[in-house]
């Protein structure tokens, strides 16, 4: 008999990797990944996730910009996942958390309802790579 919560890893697995799916795009699209660990097996994620699971709840991820790990991962109802929405580019950085402030670029990452100011840059770039050494640090 298969898990109840088999059907969970798999679906994020494919929302990863599966690019034929529609809602690849939001996910392995933009670069969400799924812990090393988790992908070794299913055994891997119910050790990190069994334990938190009640009947009815949804596998989210705190910060929607981060990978799929154990840090970034807990149970919720579905209506509180389906308020809890990725934050939009702002359209002079089409980078998430970069933004342009007083002719400088700005990097800001959220992480468990906090917002962590990453500092302001000269350019783009460096700003999107304060960001990603970041997120890299998280999982």
């Amino acid at each position: 008999m298969k898990h109840r919560l088999y059907d969970t890893y798999n679906n994020m697995k494919q929302r990863c990797y599966n690019p034929n799916r529609p809602d690849y795009k939001y996910y392995g699209g933009r670069g969400i990944e799924v812990s090393d660990n988790w992908l070794k097996g299913f055994k891997y994620f119910l050790a990190d996730m069994e334990d938190s699971y009640q009947e009815g709840l949804t596998l989210d991820r705190i910060d929607v910009n981060l990978n799929y790990c154990k840090e970034n991962c807990r149970w919720i109802e579905f209506e509180e996942q389906a308020r809890n929405k990725r934050i939009y580019t702002t359209a002079n950085a089409e980078v998430s958390g970069v933004s342009m402030h007083n002719d400088r670029w700005r990097a800001r990452a959220y992480w468990k309802n906090k917002s962590y100011s990453l500092g302001v840059y000269l350019t783009k770039e460096e700003a999107v790579n304060a960001i990603i050494k970041f997120k890299e640090n998280l999982c």
